[in-house]
């Protein structure tokens, strides 16, 4: 489950600053190395026309270096990377930012390390890797092993044949408000996001064969002011969507199955509220798995 999440910062500094506010975090300035990583990035250049990232001239030898001493810039592969066409033009400046063309698609330039541009901070250590594997009966009890506080999206896999239950509450136990989501219910064949458990279908979606007893599938969760969001792992775009219009309280978050089908779930809290970053939605922050073929954005 190894891989990177991306944070966009709010504020503008210069390149300096920027490595230093990443640092602080515990992370750096975004390395972005791998090519299928790089073209995945893209997603971010809608939003985001210029971003510092972790790549600076040193003027030892001529060509740029990543700020992770591990990871080497390959001078002999430039064409690999998305530099623009006047980038040799550099004018005397050091420092890359990446910058979105028409297409939103981001290049590389050199640009002045003293002007204040917004910046990619990159990290794989940010609950990343905190998975818990939860084994649940055929019963309509839900258990509530997830602590939300601070959490603002959800991951898991899930092996089940039918009727994958998941409830957010306010308390560590049923309420009568609660959000409820059904992942292949009535057969396997529909998935539904209810305001209370066993109440009404806000909102219904056929999806027919969308759980397997033999295998994991993946899914992600969001309910950010009463946004909520369900969507397949490797897919930006969620399946399900429903605004509340009075938004609930969502502290604790349960599991179960029932209706014949028993479960095993692997639960991972990946994304959290970066403290210092300003980053307080869902869409400032970006996780890349290396084992997906796409982002996975909140």
């Amino acid at each position: 489950m190894l891989g990177k999440c991306y944070f966009v910062s709010q504020e503008s500094v210069g390149w300096t600053d920027a490595l230093s506010s990443c640092q602080k975090q515990g992370g750096h300035l975004a390395v972005i190395q791998d090519k299928t990583e790089r073209k995945a990035l893209n997603v971010l250049a809608k939003s985001n026309k210029r971003l510092w990232i972790g790549l600076r001239d040193l003027a030892v030898d001529g060509s740029p270096h990543w700020v992770h001493p591990k990871i080497k810039y390959d001078n002999n592969n430039k064409k690999s990377y998305p530099w623009a066409s006047d980038a040799s033009k550099r004018q005397g400046h050091d420092c890359v930012v990446a910058v979105a063309n028409e297409d939103n698609m981001f290049e590389w330039q050199y640009s002045d390390c003293q002007n204040s541009e917004t910046f990619l901070c990159a990290s794989a250590a940010v609950g990343c890797n905190e998975c818990v594997t939860l084994n649940t009966p055929n019963s309509y009890s839900y258990q509530y092993i997830t602590d939300a506080t601070g959490l603002i999206r959800l991951t898991f896999e899930v092996k089940a044949n039918n009727d994958v239950h998941i409830g957010l509450s306010a308390q560590q136990h049923d309420l009568s408000n609660m959000y409820e989501i059904v992942i292949g219910g009535w057969g396997n064949s529909q998935s539904v996001i209810r305001r209370s458990k066993q109440g009404f279908n806000q909102v219904a979606v056929y999806t027919p064969g969308i759980l397997s007893s033999s295998e994991f599938r993946g899914f992600w969760l969001t309910w950010q002011n009463g946004k909520i969001k369900v969507g397949k792992a490797g897919k930006v775009d969620s399946f399900m969507h429903w605004t509340d219009p009075n938004p609930l309280v969502v502290s604790f978050i349960g599991y179960c199955t029932g209706w014949g089908s028993t479960g095993v779930f692997s639960v991972c809290t990946e994304y959290y509220v970066i403290p210092g970053l300003g980053i307080t939605t869902p869409d400032d922050i970006y996780c890349y798995r290396s084992y997906l073929t796409d982002w996975e954005r909140g």
